[in-house]
């Protein structure tokens, strides 16, 4: 029994379901269900050819030691980090999260499937 356990643990803290999108929390809608999600946050930040964007980015570029295809994730771990060390650029990266948090619910492919698995587990919860 308790190695059942240990690997039942295992699978929900490796990347094993990843794929499969189950990841659903039921006492949230499934839009902000769904931003929790590997899937959403593997996404890549869509960055406008503004000066406050470009800032961000290239931020990024040095407090991540990375170039090239930034990913939402890194953009919530530059969150953290500048929270934790003076919020100087916080109102700068809030606006560049608040421009890649948005979908568009009818067209996005990703978040209509997640919907409907969302709606359909949570519905059968008391």
């Amino acid at each position: 029994m308790r190695l059942y356990v240990y690997f039942i643990v295992f699978l929900l803290q490796s990347n094993v379901f990843a794929d499969l999108n189950i990841f659903h929390n039921c006492a949230i809608s499934a839009k902000d269900s769904f931003y929790l999600t590997d899937k959403f946050k593997k996404r890549p930040i869509n960055f406008s050819n503004n000066p406050t964007d470009t800032e961000i980015k290239d931020l990024l570029a040095k407090k991540l030691n990375k170039s090239g295809l930034f990913l939402i994730k890194d953009l919530d771990e530059l969150f953290e980090w500048d929270r934790k060390n003076g919020m100087k650029y916080i109102y700068k990266i809030l606006d560049l999260m608040d421009n890649n948090y948005k979908i568009n619910e009818s067209d996005d492919v990703e978040f209509i499937i997640y919907k409907k698995d969302h709606n359909n587990i949570c519905a059968t919860i008391d």
